[in-house]
C-alpha cells in the first residue's frame, strides 16, 4: 500500500525536481470516505505544474468526480516524462481545485517518484 497525503482544496504542495530527472511517476485520488460518507465530495481538479526559471507551466490536470463517476474512485496513477535539461532548480507544485464547495474535499497524492530513466 501507497501512502497518501490528505492536501484538502484547495491546497498546494511543493517538491523540489531533482537535477537530471527524466520522468515522474505520482498517485492521487480521493479517500473512499470523501464519496461513500454522509457528506460527500462534489470533485476537485488535480494540477501539476512544473516552475522553472524564467516561467512556468500545466503539464497535468485532471477533473474527479468520484461520488458520480465510478472510475474516479480510488487510488489513480499518472506516469510521465520531464522536459529536457532539469538542472533542479525546477519545482513540482502540486494544486488541488475544489469543485462547486469544498465539501468532504479530502484530496490526497502520494510523494513524487523522479526518475533519471526516460520513459
Amino acid at each position: 500500500n501507497e501512502t497518501m497525503w490528505v492536501v484538502h482544496a484547495p491546497g498546494i504542495w511543493r517538491f523540489k525536481v531533482p537535477a537530471g530527472s527524466k520522468s515522474l511517476k505520482i498517485s492521487f485520488g480521493y479517500p473512499e470516505a470523501a464519496y461513500t460518507g454522509h457528506a460527500i465530495t462534489d470533485g476537485g481538479e488535480f494540477e501539476m505544474i512544473l516552475v522553472k526559471p524564467g516561467g512556468s507551466g500545466s503539464f497535468f490536470k485532471i477533473a474527479l468526480f468520484p461520488a458520480s463517476v465510478p472510475e474516479h474512485r480510488g487510488v489513480q496513477h499518472f506516469t510521465a516524462g520531464l522536459p529536457a535539461g532539469i538542472t533542479g532548480e525546477e519545482e513540482l507544485v502540486l494544486q488541488t481545485l475544489p469543485g462547486v464547495t469544498t465539501t468532504t474535499d479530502w484530496t490526497c497524492w502520494g510523494l513524487p517518484r523522479f526518475s533519471q530513466d526516460s520513459l
